[in-house]
């Protein structure tokens, strides 16, 4: 016969007394398992229950909770009724002036950094973002020079182009009949001065062009120098006087409620300790009685 049970047949004082049940499996029962059913149905049905009295609480209470947000909106927003003003006041004399102010000074402060960082370094960025490029700038520095070049000699047309023109006017005015007379001279100017005008008309247009490319292969300096764009910000007055207004909707049942979830949670887990310490008590009762043997 092992030791413990001799104390125990030998009738030894200090086993007199203990509750019954002792055992020698000392490790702690499991709570029985949990049913789904049963707690989803006890929940819908204690919500159910609870129900009408939900109802009345809300109907009651709902407006009430309703009057009082809008009466602390409205505190809020226009002030107690004594002079002093509420926060519309406070903002439209005080705020408002404040913070446009400070905006513009930061604008202010913002572009003249942003002119600064693109006078000295607006240059350089533009020519390393074509040089990325050889082929194509090359091409865009030749159409550079030759619509300069147009340009510069504004009405003058090439002495080719002049010989053309005359040529041509002249044997306009044989091919008529006519000679070189007063008229002759007056039409052969005039065939010059046309073809100056709408030389120097085409050279315009093809600057024009000239330009278009240069924007569309230099790059904007001042994106590439601040890589950033402008914007600016407001107070939103939507966030203000939302607390405070209750929602009057019918609740909705949910057996597996947050609540009752909370309730079966906490009765499993009580249940599951108590059983651990039962256990430990056990295991130190019968360690007691084995050391006095």
């Amino acid at each position: 016969m092992d030791p413990i049970n001799q104390c125990f047949e030998a009738g030894h004082v200090w086993a007199r007394g203990l509750r019954p049940g002792l055992h020698f499996d000392f490790s702690p029962s499991a709570p029985p398992p949990r049913d789904a059913y049963a707690e989803g149905k006890g929940q819908l049905q204690a919500q159910i229950d609870l129900a009408p009295a939900q109802y009345a609480a809300n109907a009651e209470y709902s407006p009430k909770y309703a009057d009082l947000g809008r009466q602390n909106l409205d505190r809020f927003l226009l002030g107690n009724g004594d002079g002093t003003g509420g926060f519309l006041d406070t903002y439209t004399k005080k705020l408002a002036p404040a913070f446009t102010q400070a905006n513009v000074d930061a604008s202010r402060t913002t572009r003249a950094a942003d002119i600064a960082d693109v006078a000295s370094m607006g240059a350089g960025a533009v020519e390393a973002f074509r040089s990325a490029n050889p082929q194509q700038k090359a091409l865009v520095d030749r159409l550079n020079v030759e619509a300069n070049a147009g340009l510069d000699a504004g009405y003058n047309l090439p002495p080719g182009l002049r010989r053309q023109v005359t040529q041509s006017a002249r044997a306009g005015q044989l091919d008529r009949g006519m000679g070189t007379g007063p008229s002759d001279a007056y039409a052969e100017t005039l065939a010059n001065s046309d073809a100056a005008a709408q030389y120097y008309g085409q050279n315009f247009n093809r600057a024009q062009q000239v330009v278009g490319i240069n924007q569309a292969t230099n790059g904007d300096p001042f994106q590439l120098v601040t890589g950033r764009a402008s914007g600016a910000g407001g107070l939103n007055l939507a966030q203000f006087g939302q607390q405070g207004v209750g929602s009057s909707g019918a609740p909705n049942f949910d057996p597996f409620s947050a609540y009752g979830g909370d309730v079966a949670n906490t009765n499993f887990n009580a249940k599951a300790a108590a059983n651990i310490a039962g256990a430990s008590n056990d295991a130190g009762v019968y360690g007691g009685m084995a050391s006095s043997c």
